[in-house]
């Protein structure tokens, strides 16, 4: 685990490695369990069920479309660890 201090005035982490910014989300998601595989299953549904709300809604807002971007990001993001733990499994077995 890395060692620093989120710093609230400057909003960034003064960790040691030096490279950590605001922007910086950390370590990507990686799937261990079957269990996990399962919760990320259901969060990729429950994504995927709101990007559908916010498409079916005619008027779209500068949020929404901000919204969207951001779903399609996450799902696009655990459509990947599935497969790749998919994989994984599939090699190991």
């Amino acid at each position: 685990m890395e060692s620093g201090k989120w710093g609230v005035k400057s909003g960034e982490w003064s960790g040691s490695t030096g490279q950590a910014q605001r922007h910086d989300r950390g370590d990507p998601m990686s799937i261990h369990s079957e269990l996990e595989l399962r919760v990320a299953g259901e969060k990729l549904r429950r994504l995927r069920q709101r990007s559908d709300e916010i498409r079916q809604n005619t008027d779209v807002t500068r949020i929404e479309k901000l919204t969207l971007q951001s779903l399609a990001h996450m799902i696009h993001q655990l459509e990947e660890e599935i497969a790749m733990f998919q994989t994984r499994i599939g090699a190991s077995r």
